[in-house]
């Protein structure tokens, strides 16, 4: 079964904040580079805020590079929920809810 390309784009602000924050997620498997590994995931994810922007690369062209990447995007994903969690209590105890 062939991957179907995966592409996200959200815009970061409620309405009536700034336009120039937004996340960008984009993978795709394409052919791959040499004759080890036919195929190749190009992944991107890009985080953008008040005109700076970081773009985290998480392609893999081969096995190694793929459980580097799954490592790297469950971490960031486990940093994400706790900074989440963190922020909702600390409005909560600033009384900002």
């Amino acid at each position: 079964m062939a991957f179907p390309p995966f592409y996200r784009r959200a815009f970061l602000n409620k309405r009536g904040f700034h336009a120039g924050a937004y996340v960008h997620a984009d993978i795709e498997v394409t052919e791959g580079y040499s004759g080890d590994s036919p195929q190749r995931v190009d992944a991107t994810l890009t985080v953008a805020d008040c005109g700076r922007a970081a773009q985290l690369d998480f392609s893999a062209g081969d096995r190694a590079f793929a459980r580097n990447a799954l490592f790297k995007a469950r971490l960031l994903k486990k940093v994400v929920d706790a900074f989440v969690e963190s922020l909702e209590q600390a409005v909560d105890d600033a009384g900002l809810s």
